[in-house]
């Protein structure tokens, strides 16, 4: 494929009966350039399958996920721009990326488009237990445990609780 061009590569690989993991990568880098993120990385899997310890196809299945992951999110973006479930995406994003203040408003609008979402809450209240805004933590995991107890929102109060040195309180959770 080195003097085709990736069209031509991937029509000829495409063409043959049977692919060696070297040809499923060649295949699956040609069709990654092509912006055809799915196929490439169904090509990067089964090299992978076929050469489990091959770090090439692993490297390079990840990074087709990456690019298929961006353009799903674009999409999404695009689709709709002010769901509850696009401003969660990019709250999570943002948390990755340590922007926290950011995520934080995020996951705010997300929670005023569906307020009866106790997931919504829950990340909220994580995200401020991790940034140690425990009364605003405490406040919202409240609000989950009134919607829907869970065992995690309990397990986040408890650890709230415990950091607002109030541990007859946080044992309740806990236990």
């Amino acid at each position: 494929c080195s003097s085709r061009t990736d069209p031509d590569c991937a029509a000829h690989l495409r063409s043959k009966r049977l692919l060696s993991p070297a040809e499923h990568l060649a295949l699956g880098k040609a069709l990654l350039r092509m912006g055809e993120y799915e196929p490439a990385s169904d090509q990067f899997a089964v090299a992978l399958g076929l050469k489990t310890d091959d770090a090439e196809a692993a490297y390079w299945l990840i990074r087709s996920y990456a690019r298929l992951s961006e353009a799903l999110f674009a999409k999404l973006l695009a689709a709709f721009p002010d769901s509850a479930r696009t401003h969660q995406l990019r709250a999570e994003t943002l948390q990755v990326r340590e922007a926290y203040t950011e995520a934080i408003e995020e996951y705010r609008a997300a929670i005023r488009l569906r307020p009866q979402d106790t997931e919504l809450y829950q990340a909220l209240g994580g995200l401020y237990l991790l940034t140690r805004s425990l009364a605003e933590a405490r406040d919202v995991l409240e609000t989950a445990e009134r919607l829907s107890p869970t065992a995690r929102t309990a397990h986040l109060l408890g650890r709230v609780y415990l950091g607002l040195d109030e541990p007859d309180r946080a044992s309740g959770y806990l236990e």
